[in-house]
């Protein structure tokens, strides 16, 4: 979609504000910065939520090779980069120290090699993954303890990304998707996990349980656009420029007074929203 075209939808369509949850702990947004810093901050996240989008989607996969397809609960699972465009995605238990029930070699959507692991000794954790695992435990206990709210009755999805510079594996627990053609916009948050395990930041990605909906059989997905209000950044962030890459068409994000095309993951420079091109409420 062009932008220009982008940009006239948008502008006609609903904007439905997100709602603050009062328990949610917030840092209070920066000193209004210029529009270039912005961009290279939103075009980070978009690298970044390319990441975690390859990362979610080898899980997936491990998932429903390891489930045979059953639409049941998720079970845990941490995926480790493999070689160009491959990823390691390891089944856990669900026990106090986490094992390897499984592990597939992941690339191209599919399985490439691996499966059920039948010796014990093979079962144990590489420091790597055990990383990666404890801090995803860490992670779902600390939202559990604070009382951050899903928009979503299944489980939560976690994405563990490799551990950082300053040692910190940040790990991003989301509103797990209910059915085709549904996807909560909020109750997604991140936690970075520290070198002991233990929790050394955490926020908010995305408040409010706004749902973005669709007809899967509508032959005029692409035509349409998404417009959500977005307050807890200036830019968009790498969860809703995950959120973007899971839509069926393009997303518009308002912060303040500009609106972010986002098209596929991919971000554009921010278009002024002007306050008359704004619905009128009657």
């Amino acid at each position: 979609m062009r932008i220009s075209a982008f940009v006239a939808i948008a502008m006609g369509a609903a904007l439905l504000p997100p709602v603050a949850h009062p328990a949610l702990a917030q840092e209070s947004l920066m000193a209004p910065r210029d529009e270039e810093a912005r961009v290279a901050d939103a075009r980070s996240a978009a690298s970044r939520a390319e990441t975690m989008d390859a990362l979610d989607r080898a899980a997936m996969v491990a998932q429903d090779a390891f489930r045979s397809g059953d639409a049941g609960a998720d079970v845990p699972v941490i995926v480790v980069p493999d070689g160009e465009d491959a990823f390691r995605a390891i089944v856990l238990s669900d026990t106090a120290v986490p094992h390897a029930l499984a592990r597939y070699r992941v690339g191209a959507g599919r399985v490439l090699s691996g499966g059920m692991i039948e010796d014990a000794a093979e079962r144990t954790l590489s420091p790597e993954e055990r990383r990666l695992a404890d801090a995803r435990v860490a992670a779902l206990r600390e939202r559990e303890s604070r009382g951050l709210p899903l928009c979503s009755e299944r489980s939560p999805r976690t994405i563990a990304l490799p551990r950082e510079d300053d040692g910190t594996v940040p790990v991003y627990v989301m509103s797990g998707r209910r059915e085709a053609g549904v996807l909560p916009t909020g109750g997604h948050y991140r936690f970075d996990i520290d070198a002991a395990g233990a929790v050394a930041h955490w926020r908010v990605m995305a408040d409010g349980c706004r749902d973005a909906r669709w007809d899967v059989d509508d032959p005029e997905l692409d035509k349409q656009v998404f417009v959500l209000a977005h307050t807890l950044d200036d830019h968009p962030n790498a969860v809703l420029m995950l959120l973007s890459r899971r839509l069926p068409f393009s997303m518009g994000v308002v912060t303040g007074d500009v609106i972010w095309p986002v098209i596929g993951g991919e971000i554009t420079t921010p278009v002024p929203m002007m306050d008359d091109l704004l619905p009128t409420e009657e």
